[in-house]
């Protein structure tokens, strides 16, 4: 399977408990080590087949999960299908990666 280099894409407005009840789908964030910190994660597969991951650094102060994704794919396109997907409205996405 080829390497995947993730990126941040968005930020959601939710903590990651908080989003597995909005999301109201079987979603297990685990415990991880980033190399920078201890987070939680989730992955998710969309219908197109990219996955996304669902990321809460520990440390962070700043409220909210944060989705990435593959680098070579634009954010707004994967941001656009999570939402779709997901049924969250945008407005609670509190910052969204600009492409270049």
């Amino acid at each position: 399977m080829p390497e995947v280099e993730l990126y941040p894409v968005a930020t959601l407005c939710w903590d990651p408990d908080e989003l597995v009840k909005v999301l109201g789908i079987d979603l297990v964030f685990v415990d991880v080590d980033t190399g920078l910190d201890d987070a939680k994660m989730a992955s998710i597969v969309l219908p197109s087949g990219t996955v996304v991951v669902l990321l809460k650094h520990e440390r962070s102060r700043v409220r909210g999960t944060q989705l990435h994704a593959d680098s070579k794919i634009l954010a707004r396109v994967v941001l656009d299908e999570f939402l779709a997907e997901s049924g969250i409205d945008r407005h609670k996405v509190t910052w969204v990666r600009e492409d270049e």
